[in-house]
């Protein structure tokens, strides 16, 4: 329900909806926008060079055949694998140092702990295999959700996935794990829940499109590189933060060095780090604009430019999942379909503010993602109709095959809330 309030800003009429932010249209009050949101490592170190080249890299393509999104080998692919094979090898390095340091003499305990220390950031840089999350749905259990993918599998022309797993998270995820490379598709459940039925085919053709998309930063070479470093100068960086107040609360000398040695120790990190961003940076837009491409090819045009507005509504709506939480916390299998209901009607004021906030993301990059407002203008160059549909029907049936698991999923939401407590 609507209830007309008047703007603190500009004194204009502006629509208050319960449950959703309250904004002006005439002078944008309280919008909210992409800055409001946490930046990630990369996407901070990057930040300014994507903003300079986005436009440019969209203008380009909108201009050019569907075949420019295809990234290509180049100079620059070649020389992230080349750093990446660098990171590798250091990784190879440290461990073979490390155990030299403790066979050349057992009894120096010196060795002892500088081998030790060596041997265990080896296993810190070294690539992470991952394995299958857990909630993984069975062909019996799902199998509107298993036709799904498998038909859309085959409209791509890639193979269909080994897994489709469950997450409380409100994303979904393509990936390999594991020393076999098993494929895993993670739907987030109150994503999945959110999506009418064109839209599911959208998510589920972008995720399988990313098989044959060539992104770089997904292959598991430089992918595992970046994660490697990525984590390294979070470790580094994070003791740093409060050299300060260890300062101020009488800290010894010795923790005062350690902070600012491992701050030195983070700047190299950073510079990998950076190096590697814009080597693949180019040819990673250019993935994620055809993996678009490619999946609007399976469920539609104008059906996948919904799933993108559909993403933005719920993902500037996320603390809903927490008010939700804290609301259902003694009854966790109502969790996620609470959730899910807030989005079955959005007013339309809330979507129109959404596409505003859109319209401004390219002023803050997203780390892995083109702005939406690039991507839906993208698509709209290259129209097509759908070829693999489902019914309302049908997609309620999918929506039951995951309902076994609102409790499981609940509870992960509840016992992750307690563990920051």
């Amino acid at each position: 329900m609507a209830i007309r309030v008047i703007c603190q800003e500009c004194g204009s009429e502006l629509s208050q909806n319960e449950g959703f932010r309250s904004w002006c249209p005439s002078c944008e009050w309280n919008l909210g926008d992409e800055s409001e949101r946490p930046l990630e490592i990369i996407a901070g170190v990057y930040a300014k060079y994507g903003e300079r080249f986005g436009l440019r890299l969209f203008e380009d393509l909108v201009k050019g055949p569907a075949e420019a999104m295809k990234p290509s080998i180049g100079t620059s692919k070649v020389s992230a694998a080349l750093l990446a094979s660098l990171v590798h090898f250091l990784t190879a390095a440290f461990f073979i140092f490390g155990v030299w340091c403790i066979y050349i003499d057992w009894l120096n305990w010196p060795l002892l702990i500088l081998g030790g220390v060596f041997i265990v950031g080896a296993y810190a840089l070294a690539p992470s295999l991952g394995k299958a999350p857990n909630n993984q749905l069975s062909r019996i259990d799902a199998p509107e959700i298993f036709a799904l993918v498998d038909e859309i599998s085959n409209a791509l022309g890639t193979e269909t996935v080994d897994a489709i797993c469950l997450s409380p998270e409100i994303n979904a995820s393509y990936n390999r794990v594991g020393l076999k490379r098993t494929s895993v598709l993670t739907l987030g459940t109150p994503l999945w829940l959110s999506l009418d039925a064109k839209q599911k085919i959208a998510l589920v053709a972008h995720e399988m499109a990313h098989q044959v998309n060539g992104d770089v930063a997904r292959s598991f070479w430089v992918g595992e590189a970046i994660n490697a470093l990525q984590g390294w100068y979070g470790f580094l960086r994070q003791p740093y933060e409060n050299v300060r107040q260890t300062h101020e609360e009488g800290g010894a000398l010795v923790e005062l060095l350690v902070h600012y040695g491992c701050l030195v120790l983070s700047w190299p990190v950073r510079f990998f780090i950076t190096a590697l961003i814009h080597l693949y940076w180019n040819d990673s837009q250019r993935a994620e604009y055809l993996a678009d491409y490619l999946g609007s090819r399976v469920s539609g045009t104008q059906e996948f430019i919904s799933l993108n507005e559909r993403m933005s509504v719920v993902g500037q709506n996320h603390q809903k999942l927490d008010h939700a939480m804290r609301k259902h916390s003694r009854d966790p299998v109502k969790i996620i379909p609470a959730f899910a209901l807030e989005f079955q009607d959005v007013p339309n004021e809330e979507i129109e503010r959404v596409r505003r906030v859109n319209k401004r993301e390219h002023l803050v990059m997203d780390s892995t993602h083109p702005p939406t407002v690039f991507r839906s203008d993208l698509l709209k160059a290259f129209p097509c109709a759908a070829t693999v549909v489902r019914s309302p029907k049908e997609s309620e049936q999918m929506n039951g095959e995951v309902s076994a698991w609102h409790l499981a999923l609940g509870k992960e939401l509840v016992r992750a809330h307690l563990e920051t407590l």
